[in-house]
């Protein structure tokens, strides 16, 4: 399986609920798919959506990041509905990682564990516990971030 067809199964299982409150302002707009993209374009970035009027009559740097990323529809959408509004574009990784354990947990067969780990760009021991659906153990001695 080729790295689009990763890309294309990953996003068509983002819902809602795993964007930030941001990118689910931006969700209800332009909807889920064309928000990932814009992810994908522009994650990691601070963006200051201009007002429509500002956006029309060439807008800020941010603006024309916005309209390169977006349809010109879809960005005049942002600006008549979020306009002045500022928003914080998360790593499109951060928002595919939550939909990964489900798709491993969905193609494993029962033999092709390395296959995943493979096509996925995960450890196999990440896979395997992923099927597992529960988080690796501690070693021992090991101290955990909520240990008292």
């Amino acid at each position: 399986m080729n790295k689009n067809n990763v890309w294309d199964k990953l996003t068509r299982k983002i819902t809602l609920a795993q964007l930030t409150d941001d990118m689910q302002m931006v969700a209800a707009v332009i909807g889920i798919n064309r928000t990932v993209m814009l992810c994908k374009e522009l994650g990691g970035l601070t963006l200051h959506i201009p007002t429509y009027d500002n956006l029309i009559n060439g807008g800020t740097r941010d603006g024309q990041l916005l309209q390169r990323a977006l349809t010109s529809k879809e960005a005049q959408d942002l600006a008549q509905e979020l306009g002045n509004v500022t928003i914080r574009v998360p790593m499109i990784k951060s928002i595919l990682w939550c939909t990964l354990p489900e798709l491993v947990r969905m193609e494993y067969n029962g033999d092709n564990i390395k296959e995943l780990a493979i096509m996925y760009g995960i450890s196999q021991r990440t896979a395997e516990t992923y099927i597992q659906g529960r988080p690796k153990p501690q070693l021992p001695g090991q101290i955990g971030m909520f240990n008292e």
